[in-house]
């Protein structure tokens, strides 16, 4: 049986560890105010910083479980230090997903298709939101 070490305690079954167990700022999709706007960002889970290439970050799946319905938490990094410094922090491999590719599949499965983005874009733009 494998075990991850959190705080010097070592926890069995941490595939079932909850994110803030072991980094305490999870779910970093975050709204900043900016000239009076409210812009929702993607923040790192690791460093904090704003995740302003998608191509240059990751979804980590903190999940060992592969059952249907199974759900996991999900922690957003960069790639390089942010995704080797998860990895240690866990104590093993976590699977994960190109945040761009991870993107595409939320706004899938929130059914917002291509086409209804381009509408929701285009009346952004009409009222000055973008």
């Amino acid at each position: 049986m494998k075990f991850a070490e959190v705080d010097g305690r070592k926890l069995n079954g941490y595939n079932r560890i909850n994110a803030a167990t072991i980094l305490p700022n999870t779910n970093m999709i975050r709204i900043i105010k900016k000239q009076g706007e409210s812009c929702p960002i993607i923040k790192c889970d690791i460093c904090q910083e704003a995740i302003t290439d998608a191509s240059n970050a990751a979804a980590l799946d903190l999940s060992m479980e592969y059952n249907e319905g199974a759900e996991s938490e999900v922690l957003h990094v960069h790639k390089g230090k942010c995704d080797e410094e998860a990895k240690r922090r866990f104590g093993r491999f976590l699977p994960w997903t190109e945040l761009s590719d991870h993107l595409i599949w939320v706004a899938h499965n929130a059914d917002l298709s291509p086409a209804k983005m381009q509408t929701r874009q285009k009346m952004m733009r009409e009222i000055g939101a973008l």
